[in-house]
């Protein structure tokens, strides 16, 4: 009977031994899962904060590409505007030097001046300084500019 008792006391100390191996088999396993666990949440928590940064990023990108795209409609608007003010300009003063050249002329021909002809030629000559000092400051600023232009007493 002792035999039978020992065999069965070996038997369930092989036991022991075994599920002891698997207990601490299945304690590693645990300890492994919640290691792996913990480092997918502190990773799920880096991801999270870089995809804040990212999206706080595109958002001051798309802002500042707003603004750009503002600023740019706004450049060419005023750009657009002192072409066409400048081609004014250009073309009043060729008108009125022509003007000018024109009343010269005539002013040559006749021997005795006029005093209608010598009045327009000198008010031309006149606003034509006026008309090329306005026509240099928008150059010179390159934007809206308003100059006042006082007539000239004559």
């Amino acid at each position: 009977m002792q035999s039978n008792s020992d065999k069965q006391a070996k038997s369930l100390d092989a036991q022991l031994n075994e599920l002891n191996a698997k207990l601490d088999a299945a304690q590693r396993e645990i300890t492994d899962i919640t290691s792996a666990r913990d480092r997918a949440q502190s990773e799920a928590t880096d991801f999270g904060r870089k995809l804040e940064e990212a999206e706080s990023a595109l958002s001051t990108a798309t802002k500042s590409d707003a603004a750009n795209k503002k600023a740019l409609a706004e450049a060419r608007t005023s750009l657009d505007d002192e072409s066409r003010m400048r081609a004014k300009l250009q073309g009043d003063s060729r008108n009125m030097q022509a003007e000018l050249d024109t009343l010269r002329d005539q002013l040559e021909v006749r021997a005795p001046p006029s005093t209608t002809l010598h009045t327009h030629t000198h008010t031309h000559a006149v606003k034509m300084p006026v008309y090329l000092r306005v026509f240099s400051v928008f150059r010179r600023n390159r934007g809206s500019v308003r100059v006042g232009i006082r007539k000239s007493t004559e």
